[in-house]
């Protein structure tokens, strides 16, 4: 999976602590699988999308009705304006807006052209190439270090332990998991048990359950999976290990 990512701390609240801040992560999304999902997430909730047309002197609504990453392209709605429907088709491309549970989500889309579905007139878009998506968050997620590899032996009570690694992490519970990508793991799954190992400092055994699951190249070639996780069990264990991941990132970062 292609994507970067920027966290812009947010000032504290003076009554609150510092890991309490609000933060604003931006997320750049280049895999079409990750696209795919966020736009069937628009389509599931039915959310509204925004375009300005006739260079930003009229606001196109839509939402989306289809998504085909396979085929690379995905089908909008006719708004209620015709003469905004008209200069959509008269544009080469398209920038669209949405907001989705609390995030903003910005993409571009080219060659808009007419056809139907489900016997309904409706617009057919080149699919994005890439996909911004801007997230306040109650916890900040902290990539760890390389050299602070938190080795994981993942579902070691189920059928087929195996290894993995905790690449990013926040005290909200929420982090990321890189593997073997032979290993299939479905958004729901739920890993039992799974083994945390940090050198020097006790084991921290917790269930993981599997948000989502993306492929990934690192930058030599090798590929991977990576899977949004969420921590089942804030145990004081837990959090003591995630805060002091914290705190060593902070000085880190002030070196």
């Amino acid at each position: 999976m292609e994507r970067s990512s920027v966290d812009a701390g947010g000032s504290a609240d003076a009554a609150e602590p510092a890991e309490r801040a609000v933060h604003t992560t931006a997320v750049l999304f280049r895999s079409r699988i990750e696209i795919g999902r966020i736009l069937d997430d628009l389509a599931r909730d039915g959310s509204t999308v925004s375009a300005d047309v006739q260079n930003g002197q009229r606001l196109f609504l839509t939402r989306v009705l289809h998504v085909d990453p396979e085929r690379e392209f995905f089908v909008i709605a006719y708004s209620e304006n015709k003469t905004a429907n008209m200069e959509l088709r008269e544009q080469a491309g398209v920038d669209l807006r949405a907001t989705h549970h609390g995030s903003r989500i910005e993409f571009s889309a080219w060659r808009p052209t007419d056809t139907v579905f489900n016997e309904q007139a409706a617009v057919r878009l080149e699919f994005p190439v890439m996909l911004a998506r801007w997230q306040r968050r109650q916890y900040p997620r902290y990539e760890l270090p390389a050299e602070a590899s938190l080795r994981c032996v993942a579902d070691s009570a189920g059928f087929a332990p195996f290894e993995a690694r905790i690449s990013d992490i926040s005290l909200g519970g929420l982090g990321a998991m890189i593997y073997d990508p032979d290993i299939r793991l479905p958004a729901g799954t739920v890993l039992r048990d799974c083994r945390i190992m940090i050198p020097g400092k006790e084991v921290v055994v917790t269930d993981l359950e599997v948000r989502y699951t993306t492929p990934s190249v690192l930058a030599d070639g090798s590929r991977l999976n990576r899977s949004g996780v969420r921590f089942l069990q804030k145990t004081d264990e837990l959090e003591a290990l995630i805060k002091v991941f914290v705190i060593d990132l902070e000085q880190k970062a002030k070196e």
